[in-house]
């Protein structure tokens, strides 16, 4: 979902701000000095969101912000090396993003089965992720179709101000990548206070989530919104160390043996041993064979259980003190 690898760390501002200008910029100043890989923003526009009598209207209206201050925050945060994302509700939202220079759009839940939407942000050439939070597997595979092999990206979670953990489903993302063929991502929204909140995203790495979006807040300054799943700028950063060292503990899906395996291979595992010592020239017997820890000679192949029978009859090119090990290269 971008070209800086996996995973993506995507800092979610959201609505902490609470429609504050000042709060806003403030949060992404910390940011875009901090490690996270992206900033995701919410260019609210209300009437794309609930209708005029909805409860939530004046809420949402309350949470607008000018255009132009977000045209200013993503350049913000370019400038400092990160990608500006944003999502997007409807057409005005996605002017605001494609005007702010966005680097990559997200369809929220609510808009999971908006084809004609989903197509316009895939029609931008960006790349776009998806919630799939509360979507049926029949839904999922329609904007897939919809993708239609265009840069996509399913992203698993849901927001319950805060989630449970219970409901995280961290299982679902090697499903979702193996039946409908498109990377997947986990957007978390465990309680920002409770111990998983850095926790949750490790595993979904390991997984094979390619990338974790985190809702962040300034602590000490109250803020109404958005508040319940976010963590503090410099706890983003720690997570930031932590998913490094998820990837790097995930390694290579294979059985192939590391070089370190190879070492605790070579040191721990016991080779046939001269039970006494061989003379060259002498045939080796099964009698003349223990097995116990022994050194092996550096750049040499040491002769475990399973190849004694090939190694039995064979002649020693040398002598073989007791209790050294016995290696293919002592035999002819």
């Amino acid at each position: 979902m971008s070209a800086r690898g996996w995973p993506l760390l995507v800092a979610e501002v959201a609505n902490s701000h609470g429609g504050d200008e000042d709060y806003l910029r403030e949060l992404v100043g910390r940011l875009a000095a901090g490690s996270a890989d992206a900033v995701k923003f919410q260019p609210i526009s209300a009437g794309e969101i609930c209708s005029v009598g909805h409860p939530m209207r004046g809420v949402f209206e309350s949470l607008q912000i000018q255009a132009t201050a977000w045209a200013s925050v993503s350049a913000e945060v370019r400038a400092a090396g990160k990608e500006a994302w944003f999502d997007v509700y409807g057409p005005a939202s996605l002017a605001v993003a494609l005007e702010s220079g966005a680097d990559g759009l997200k369809i929220h839940a609510m808009d999971a089965d908006d084809d004609g939407l989903l197509d316009a942000a895939l029609s931008s050439g960006l790349p776009v992720t998806i919630s799939c939070g509360g979507s049926t597997p029949d839904e999922i595979a329609a904007a897939v179709e919809v993708a239609a092999g265009r840069p996509l990206c399913l992203m698993l979670g849901f927001q319950r101000f805060p989630t449970p953990v219970a409901e995280s489903h961290l299982a679902r993302v090697p499903v979702l990548r193996e039946r409908f063929g498109v990377p997947v991502g986990y957007q978390d929204h465990s309680p920002g206070d409770d111990p998983m909140a850095l926790v949750l995203p490790c595993v979904a790495v390991s997984h094979g989530a390619v990338s974790v979006e985190k809702h962040v807040y300034l602590p000490g300054r109250e803020t109404p919104y958005d508040f319940q799943s976010a963590v503090s700028p410099d706890a983003l950063d720690a997570l930031r160390g932590h998913l490094v060292s998820a990837k790097e503990a995930t390694g290579a899906p294979d059985l192939a043996l590391s070089a370190a395996e190879e070492a605790y291979r070579l040191e721990y595992r016991k080779p046939a041993t001269a039970a006494r010592a061989l003379p060259a020239g002498h045939v080796l017997r099964s009698e003349d064979v223990v097995f116990v820890r022994a050194p092996v000679p550096q750049g040499q192949t040491p002769i475990h259980r399973a190849a004694l029978p090939g190694a039995l009859g064979r002649t020693l090119a040398r002598e073989v003190p007791e209790g050294d090990a016995l290696t293919e290269e002592a035999l002819t």
